[in-house]
């Protein structure tokens, strides 16, 4: 049944590119890493509302969120159309933060970077970037340490051109932008997962409208020992030629994806098919709601 729904799939992604290669031709694939050492960067110091600027370190102090000063935000505003690497560096104070990346012009478009958690994206020429910084409040702090606590917060982090020392690539490993485009639909316990409303009585097991999806997601990519790193976590494929297929079981939820490369242009292509569990307690059972999502994949090697 399920190689059945996984070969129609794979032919809607790729049956139109009959000249994609059947074979990874490494030695190529090696010439579309891209930038592989960290740039000169210089350094700067911001206050709220600053101008921030592409390969610099940029260092300053933020009013704490319960304050009445309001978000501290600064602006990025790049020249040319590319992948950023942002990296928070942590503090000695027990006061966590973050920065939130909106676009002035793309109000769909966030991204958030951590302390241990770096972020790469896309962003265009000429658009407008705020950054802004996000720190726990006073009372979040005092009750993590129950000392006495300054209102300003230190931050630092590092705004650089997307690279593989950055991001600390092996030799075969990738990073890949990809595209998830397809559609979804509940069964099971009415209710919102944040995905969307799915309208269905409990365990009535009926397929509800399907959803449109269209999602991007970045992650690394071995070819040669064929795995990937998604979501902190290490995801192993079969390879067969220039395709790898990860298949993921886990007692009544699955992950199917099929990625192909064109070591010659560096573009991805593959499908997927997904059922994962909806449960507040965490335990999966047949009386359980669930999401299924099924659809094409299509993106780029980016380092």
């Amino acid at each position: 049944f399920l190689l059945v729904l996984l070969i129609p799939l794979f032919l809607i992604a790729c049956g139109s590119d009959s000249g994609f290669p059947q074979e990874i031709n490494h030695q190529q694939l090696a010439d579309l890493k891209g930038r592989s050492s960290i740039p000169e960067f210089s350094e700067l110091d911001v206050t709220n509302g600053d101008s921030v600027y592409l390969n610099y370190l940029i260092r300053g102090k933020a009013a704490r969120e319960s304050t009445i000063s309001g978000p501290f935000n600064l602006i990025f505003i790049p020249n040319s159309s590319g992948y950023i690497y942002l990296e928070l560096s942590p503090l000695t104070s027990t006061c966590e933060y973050l920065i939130g990346i909106d676009s002035e012009d793309d109000v769909s478009f966030h991204r958030d970077a951590y302390v241990e958690s770096p972020s790469v994206f896309y962003v265009d020429a000429a658009r407008v970037y705020r950054l802004t910084i996000h720190t726990c409040s006073l009372s979040e702090e005092l009750a993590l340490n129950d000392l006495e606590s300054p209102e300003l917060i230190d931050f630092e982090f590092k705004l650089l051109e997307a690279n593989r020392e950055s991001l600390e690539l092996t030799e075969n490993e990738f990073l890949v932008d990809v595209n998830y485009n397809g559609e979804w639909y509940g069964v099971g316990r009415s209710g919102s997962y944040g995905i969307g409303e799915i309208e269905a009585e409990y365990n009535a097991q009926e397929i509800v409208q399907k959803n449109l999806e269209d999602y991007n997601l970045l992650y690394v990519v071995n070819f040669v020992e064929g795995y990937k790193k998604s979501f902190g976590e290490l995801f192993y494929a079969e390879i067969s030629g220039s395709q790898l297929m990860f298949n993921w079981d886990r007692d009544l939820e699955y992950s199917h994806e099929i990625l192909r490369v064109n070591s010659y242009t560096g573009e991805v292509i593959g499908s997927y098919e997904k059922k994962h569990c909806i449960s507040l307690s965490f335990i999966c059972s047949e009386g359980s709601s669930f999401l299924y999502s099924e659809g094409v994949i299509r993106g780029k090697v980016v380092l």
